[in-house]
């Protein structure tokens, strides 16, 4: 249980205008960046379980077919939202 809680403190996730960056880790650090206009689709995976406590898998795609997924992410029809707004 306490794995749970120093993930959640560790993880970051930040859309701008212009980037993605999304950053895990307490003493190894890692950070994946995207430019939203390289930005494909951003889709998203639930489970049964998944959809009933809000958490899920997203799966952004880039342009040349790059991938980043992010794994057990809360609320991630929201985090969908936010993507898609930055690239409009």
């Amino acid at each position: 249980m306490p794995w749970v809680l120093i993930r959640l403190l560790t993880t970051e996730m930040y859309v701008t205008n212009k980037r993605f960056i999304y950053k895990k880790g307490w003493i190894a650090r890692k950070t994946e960046e995207v430019n939203v206009n390289r930005i494909e689709e951003a889709n998203i995976r639930q489970s049964m379980l998944g959809r009933i406590l809000g958490y899920g898998l997203v799966q952004i795609r880039g342009t040349g077919g790059s991938y980043i997924v992010l794994k057990k992410i809360a609320a991630p029809g929201k985090l969908q939202r936010m993507i898609y707004s930055a690239m409009e």
